[in-house]
């Protein structure tokens, strides 16, 4: 196989993990609700909730297209990074609360991948910073 092709299709598949990931975290953030999770309740919830919705739009339509305005690109970075930080609030905050009816495997997985999107985002940093600092 064409090497392009494969670097092509492997980005593929990643993104279509990616979005099944996030739409079993929707799904997680949607039962807490259900469920009637009191400890889980408050505008972190809220705010994940939403910007799943905005990512997984996002997500999907970069499958399709490859022509996202400059704008819809930075406002989904945003959101991302937003996400990223409320997310490690409220997974702290369930944890250290002993929030038994959130504490299940899908908060589990929210956790692992939330410290793997934090160490992409650090060793980003540090290749933008070595870059910037060579020159």
């Amino acid at each position: 196989m064409d090497p392009v092709k494969l670097v092509v299709f492997l980005s593929i598949l990643l993104l279509i993990l990616i979005i099944w990931l996030h739409v079993y975290f929707l799904w997680y953030i949607d039962q807490l609700k259900n469920i009637g999770c009191k400890c889980a309740f408050g505008w972190k919830r809220s705010f994940i909730e939403i910007a799943l919705i905005v990512i997984i739009a996002a997500q999907i339509w970069s499958l399709f297209s490859t022509k996202i305005p400059i704008g819809v690109r930075v406002f989904v970075a945003l959101m991302t990074l937003a996400y990223i930080v409320v997310t490690r609030m409220f997974i702290n905050k369930v944890k250290s609360e002993g929030c038994d009816c959130a504490l299940t495997k899908p908060l589990y997985w929210m956790n692992l991948y939330n410290w793997v999107q934090i160490a992409f985002l650090i060793i980003v940093f540090i290749l933008a910073m070595a870059k910037a600092v060579s020159g």
